[in-house]
């Protein structure tokens, strides 16, 4: 896990990202694309009037295209309790290719961390 510091609005905030993933299992058999193949890069954070975002990329470490790749990202309070969740995705990942991803959710002045997981790729 990577430790990064980021910043929202004045205040410092730490910011964990776990970054590994495990096998996804298809049908009885290992995926060909699995999480640990995409590597997530340059996070950031940003505020607007109603919403907080974290932008990023992903990379893509794999010998095929992923169709779709879709990424989670979860908000935490300072007790640890996840207080917002979003999702998004990419999509016609090449190998070795680097594509910008962004997720948001409202505006809250309990969020001390986030954390972004590579949840599945097809």
């Amino acid at each position: 896990m990577k430790r990064i510091i980021a910043i929202i609005g004045l205040a410092l905030i730490p910011v964990l990202s776990p970054l590994s993933g495990q096998a996804q299992q298809s049908k009885g058999a290992v995926s060909a694309l699995h999480r640990s193949h995409f590597t997530v890069s340059n996070l950031s954070t940003r505020e607007e009037k109603r919403r907080t975002y974290v932008d990023g990329e992903i990379t893509s470490n794999a010998k095929k295209e992923a169709t779709m790749v879709r990424i989670s990202v979860r908000w935490f309070d300072e007790d640890n309790k996840v207080i917002a969740k979003d999702s998004t995705s990419v999509s016609h990942l090449a190998p070795g290719e680097t594509l910008p991803f962004h997720a948001y959710t409202e505006n809250n002045h309990e969020i001390v961390r986030y954390d972004v997981t590579v949840e599945s790729a097809f």
